[in-house]
């Protein structure tokens, strides 16, 4: 079956000194050239009934004299750029050693082995060898870890009341980690816990914070809840939004949004919320519609 195209390397023919020491007629010459050896056999030979094409078959072939044909190919063979055959019919070297290529990959074996042992035994339809799935590699066996000291048995110990309060909360960052926000791996205190909560709670929405952040531990000395702090951040993201600004929330950002949250309760404290709005009016229907019957 013939191939429906050949590969072509701009910056090869560009590169090729030999070729682009010959005329732009010449070179658009040996382009048509191999797109009519393409479709030849033996591949990349100008052959025509399994004889050598002359030079006024092939100016015939590409719309151009059989003088000016025979010019242009003199200076194409001069300058090594094509090459004959045994048989006197013109050739191209790349098309022609691209071709073995192609064959030996797909013929695999022997043939295929030189390209590692992917061509050997996957280059029986050449191209690129199928992925495998799965790891054919055994997996690594883990080592032993040899029993503790007794001089490291306490702080393994402590290590280990750290790593099951990370499993709970696990800290967002090695900056984060509790041994960094405490400045020494032992017992946590509960403001450095909620900060941590707070910190994981905010981090994956787009904050930039740490635990170790003042400003954080201020929110959970203040006891800030989940829902306060998102929608600080909500309402923080939407600023930053609107005024086109991609950087992102950082603590200090979201602690004057607190603030103006926390001042703004506190005047607005006599008013009911919008929840206890909208429960009233819910109770009102209720009333109008069974006459004050509970259903």
């Amino acid at each position: 079956m013939k191939r429906p195209a050949f590969q072509f390397y701009p910056a090869d023919w560009r590169k090729d000194a030999a070729l682009q020491s010959c005329s732009l007629a010449a070179q658009g010459l040996w382009v048509n050239i191999m797109c009519i050896a393409h479709e030849c056999e033996p591949y990349g030979h100008l052959v025509i009934n399994g004889k050598p094409m002359t030079a006024a078959q092939i100016a015939r072939l590409v719309g151009i004299s059989a003088k000016e044909c025979e010019q242009l190919l003199s200076e194409i063979l001069d300058a090594g750029v094509a090459s004959r055959a045994h048989d006197e019919a013109i050739y191209s070297r790349r098309m022609v050693r691209d071709e073995d290529l192609r064959n030996r990959r797909s013929d695999g074996g022997k043939a295929g082995s030189e390209f590692g042992y992917l061509g050997a035994e996957h280059g029986r339809k050449g191209g690129r060898p199928r992925k495998e799935t799965g790891d054919k590699k055994p997996p690594l066996e883990t080592p032993l870890k040899p029993p503790p000291s007794s001089s490291s048995s306490s702080s393994s110990s402590t290590s280990k009341e750290v790593n099951q309060s990370s499993s709970v909360h696990p800290p967002v960052d090695d900056d984060d980690s509790i041994g960094h926000s405490l400045g020494i791996a032992g017992q946590i205190d509960p403001l450095t816990l909620r900060a941590i909560e707070l910190v994981g709670l905010l981090r994956p929405r787009g904050a930039k914070l740490q635990a170790s952040d003042p400003k954080v531990r201020g929110w959970a000395e203040a006891g800030i809840t989940d829902a306060q702090a998102l929608a600080a951040l909500e309402r923080a993201q939407q600023r930053r939004a609107d005024a086109g600004d991609p950087s992102p929330v950082n603590a200090g950002y979201l602690e004057s949004i607190l603030k103006t949250s926390a001042t703004a309760g506190r005047r607005g404290s006599g008013k009911p919320s919008v929840a206890d709005q909208n429960a009233a009016a819910f109770a009102d229907a209720k009333r109008m519609i069974f006459g004050g019957v509970t259903p």
